[in-house]
């Protein structure tokens, strides 16, 4: 599934479904004209490692280090159930660190109506920790919905529950006073995208999933005879550590592009950097053809 821009929800045992609901622009309980919320639902298995939860892993653990931060949210839920939260520095791949560090957690009572938030945490401060080199390190902010004995520690004992959540203007700001959450002021679509590429691009229009059968977008190329590759695709801005997938148009599959009007496999992962790709054919052919490429290159592979 697709979720909100650079926000991952995981589970362990438990499922979950996630919906983007849409705000109408006459509505007052969540404030600054939001467009979107996002839905989660959980149902919960019972299981001691078993669990659903919601964040964000922020790029870079040295964000708000040995600062206060406020975590400013609106939620709802089906009924009134409590959720944890939590701030967790994760210190990257190979680093000796690995384990992570969590900066404490808080229960938090959520009720029917649309209700704002605001929790005060303090992030340690990393000084003499030592970051890893795969450059994925970051700072977990971490809604928890469900969680087994196993998670008592980073949820404050919260315990399993099926339910329906609702989030919306979502944001990490500096100090303990939220003050008027200017954060969440509309802002022009072409702002948005140039944060949102680092993480996530694709060649699809805006509203219209991955795999979805559209030809709007797609990348044509015609391919020498005998010749594996395609073609290079740039990245609108530099990528952080970018997965390609491409797909089919016609079929909607996974790992395919169109010759003409047949799917043939490909695969992306030789030539990858944080600029751009080249697709390569699983196969070569011998007559020259058009290709159709759809694509999504995405970085949101960060567990939460």
């Amino acid at each position: 599934h697709f979720g909100p821009d650079m926000w991952a929800v995981n589970s362990t045992g438990s499922t979950v479904a996630v919906n983007r609901n849409t705000f109408s622009p006459n509505q007052t309980d969540v404030p600054k004209i939001p467009k979107h919320s996002v839905q989660i639902s959980v149902n919960s298995i019972a299981g001691s490692d078993n669990c659903a939860r919601f964040g964000q892993p922020i790029e870079d653990v040295r964000q708000y280090a040995g600062q206060t931060v406020t975590c400013s949210f609106y939620a709802k839920a089906d009924s009134r159930r409590n959720i944890a939260l939590e701030l967790r520095q994760f210190f990257g791949s190979g680093s000796p660190m690995a384990e992570s560090y969590s900066n404490g957690v808080q229960k938090i009572a959520i009720a029917t109506e649309w209700q704002r938030f605001d929790i005060g945490i303090h992030i340690a401060s990393i000084v003499g920790k030592k970051i890893g080199p795969v450059g994925n390190d970051c700072l977990q902010v971490i809604f928890w919905l469900d969680a087994g004995t196993t998670y008592d520690s980073r949820t404050d004992s919260l315990g399993h529950q099926s339910g329906v959540f609702d989030f919306a203007q979502c944001g990490l700001l500096d100090g303990d006073n939220p003050g008027d959450m200017e954060y969440l002021k509309p802002r022009p679509i072409h702002e948005r995208l140039i944060e949102c590429e680092r993480y996530c691009e694709k060649s699809y229009n805006l509203e219209v999933p991955p795999g979805a059968l559209d030809n709007r977008g797609v990348v044509t190329h015609v391919k020498n005879p005998d010749d594996s590759y395609l073609r290079w695709i740039p990245f609108r801005q530099r990528m952080r550590t970018p997965k390609v997938t491409c797909f089919s148009f016609k079929t909607g599959k996974p790992g395919m592009v169109v010759q003409e009007h047949t799917d043939v496999g490909v695969h992306t992962s030789t030539t990858l950097g944080e600029c751009g790709f080249f697709i390569h054919l699983n196969q070569a052919f011998a007559n020259p053809d058009r290709y159709f490429i759809q694509w999504l290159a995405s970085a949101e592979d960060l567990v939460i």
